[in-house]
This record gives structure tokens, sequence and C-alpha cells, in this order.
């Protein structure tokens, strides 16, 4: 590189690989490794690739690279090997659960329901291992009142490690508006970095329009903290007028406004007039799980046995469907390299945790109920 910052400084035209200087090591036209460059037909047949950081190299991808080195590994073709896969785990986030319960006259035998099954709905949580809490908007005496007893509440209908209990009455209308004009009764026990599910049970319509709730909802502080809220509900509907008919009599009306918020977020519904709530509960279950995974983010596995963790010996291997041995993902430096094809970035390239998926491999993985993503060790890292 001195002599070309010479040739530079004292202003000649011949630049730097130019075919009037030569190379550096006078064999011919071809400019050396170390070569600046613009573009790649400034480089020469053994570093034949202009990369991005200005120099000429052997490869940017494994599609610069061919048999018998075909994997780019840090700019350089090197020979593939067999690595040691093991699983990656998505990353699990909390989630915050929060009830509201119509407690009007019309709702004798759902409010008994709910305050006996409620424990059943959190155990269905807590066998999928994430981290819940239960928020109950509903009065805890009086008329059709709840109790939510132990393991969830506390004693004497109280507050407990995982429930907070909002002691309100909810009248036949005003579920939704209760939510937000009672936030600040539990908004301390909500979790920024949780996933949010509301689920409103009643036999009648709300007077608070779909879209007025979504937006008093995410007008709320902490900005974000209802970013990808799912509306669930266990309402009147499918019967016009009443909503619905079945053991617990009729519903009051057709629950549009809930219908609405549950298309709109792509929550989980059940029919209120029916006696059994098992498969609301249930899907309602499966959405609260299907929220806690990140599918962009994947927890790094620990190294097999007798292996270390060395950075640049990590490959992430998409296997569609399920179907080993699956796509090798490139990966990119940072979040800001991901591209339209895709790949995968560490959270700290020097000390990694985490690894996270680009946008458009999350995408695809998404869509693929039955993918696997496994993280193999031991051989060089294959890059864009």
């Amino acid at each position: 590189m001195k002599s070309c910052f010479a040739v530079a400084l004292f202003g000649l035209l011949v630049g730097c690989g130019g075919k009037s200087g030569g190379n550096v090591d006078g064999g011919g036209d071809d400019v050396d490794a170390s070569a600046a460059c613009t573009d790649s037909s400034e480089c020469s047949a053994e570093t034949p690739v202009c990369h991005s950081s200005g120099s000429c190299v052997q490869c940017e991808t494994s599609a610069d690279c061919s048999d018998p080195t075909p994997v780019c590994s840090n700019t350089t073709c090197t020979a593939s090997c067999a690595g040691t896969e093991v699983a990656a785990d998505f990353v699990t986030v909390p989630s915050d659960i929060i009830f509201v319960v119509d407690q009007s006259g019309s709702m004798n035998q759902e409010t008994q329901y709910v305050q006996a099954k409620i424990n059943d709905f959190a155990a269905l949580i807590n066998a999928s291992s994430i981290d819940y809490r239960v928020v109950m908007i509903a009065r805890s005496t009086g008329g059709n009142a709840i109790c939510v007893p132990p393991p969830l509440g506390g004693p004497s209908c109280g507050n407990n490690t995982r429930f907070r209990l909002v002691n309100q009455y909810v009248d036949s209308n005003n579920g939704p508006s209760l939510a937000i004009s009672r936030y600040s009764m539990y908004s301390d026990f909500l979790r920024p970095e949780a996933g949010k599910h509301f689920v409103f049970v009643t036999d009648d319509n709300s007077n608070t329009s779909a879209a007025s709730f979504m937006s008093q909802l995410q007008a709320l502080q902490p900005a974000g903290m209802f970013t990808g809220a799912k509306i669930h509900g266990i309402y009147a509907f499918g019967t016009a007028g009443v909503g619905c008919t079945g053991a617990f009599g009729s519903g009051a009306a057709d629950g549009t406004v809930y219908t609405t918020l549950i298309s709109q977020t792509g929550g989980a519904s059940g029919v209120i007039c029916t006696g059994d709530w098992t498969q609301v509960f249930n899907d309602i279950t499966a959405a609260v799980v299907s929220g806690s995974q990140v599918s962009c983010d994947l927890t790094l596995p620990t190294p097999p046995m007798g292996e270390t963790l060395d950075p640049t010996k990590v490959n992430v291997k998409y296997q569609m469907g399920g179907v080993a041995p699956g796509q090798t993902l490139p990966q990119v430096p940072t979040a800001g390299d991901c591209a339209a094809a895709g790949g995968w970035y560490y959270d700290d390239n020097t000390t990694p945790t985490t690894i996270t998926l680009c946008p458009a491999t999350c995408t695809n993985v998404q869509n693929d109920p039955a993918a696997n993503v496994k993280v193999e060790f031991g051989c060089s890292t294959q890059i864009f």
C-alpha cells in the first residue's frame, strides 16, 4: 500500500494496480492481494472479489468458492467440514393476560364458570413453561362476584405472585372502556417486554368501538406497551340479534365489536352460550404460547461436550418442513446488513449469546409450522 500512497501523493496519473505501473511484485498486470479496489475487475485471479471493505479478497459468499474449498469463511475459501448440530431453542418472552368479565344480571352461570375454571386455564399456560401473569378486572363481592382461588389467586380472593385483582364491577357494555380507564390499577403489574392478551367475557356488545379501543390502548404509557396485543373473546356471536343460544341461555346482543377486535389482532374466540369453554381456553393458550416465541431470536446453544464456542465456526441451518439436512444460512455482520436474501447475525460478534434471523428468513420460518432450526458447531461460518 505504500507505493500506491506515494503515487497519489506526487500527483501521478498512474493508479494503484493500473497497467502502466504494473503490480508491486512485478508479476504482470494483476494487482496484489492487498490492493485497494472499487470493482472486482481491479482484482487478481488469486483474490478476485472486491470486498465491501474496499480490498480484494477470495470471497464474500460461498457462491464465490468451488471445490475443494467450497465454503467462504471470513473472506477466505476453505474446505467443507462435518460439524456437530444442536437444536436451537426460540427465545421466549413472558405473557401478561388481562381478563375482563361482565358481571351483569344475565351472567350468573358464566361468572361461576370463570371462577371454577380459571385455575384450569392457568394450569394450561403453566404447563407450557411460560412466565405468565393474570389480571382479573371484576369485583370479588356482590352479585355475580368472582373470587379467584389459589393457587392462581391469593388468600381471601386477593393478589398473588402471578395474579392481580382489579376489584371493579363490570357491566354489560363497558368492559373495553374499563380496561382503559382502570389501567393505573394494574399497569405496574404488567411487563413492557411481555406479550399482551385481553380476554373479554360477556354476553353483550361493547359501547366502545373497536377503533376507539385500539387507539386508546396504543396511547397508554409507556409507549409500545401494547404493541402486538391480541384480543380474545368468550362472547355472544353466530346467531342474529342475540348472538348465541345454548346451555347458558341466550346472549343479550351480537358482540360485533369483539368480532372486529379478534379479527384485527388474530385472537381466539369462543361462544359464551355453550356450557363448555375447554376449546376456547385451549385456543387462547395456543395463542399465548405462540406469542411467547420470538421467531427471529434463538438462544445460542451450548457447544457439544468437548467443544468450545468459536463464533467464527458456527453455522445456522434451516430445515424446511423439518426435513434434514436443511439449508445453511449465511451470516451477516449486523442487523443493518440484512437483505432480501435473508441470513442471520449475532447479538455480539465477539461474545454472542443470541442468534437473530434476518426479517426475510424469519418470515419463511414463521410461515413454516414444521420448521426446525439447527446450530452447527465446528465448521467455518458461511458469510455473506
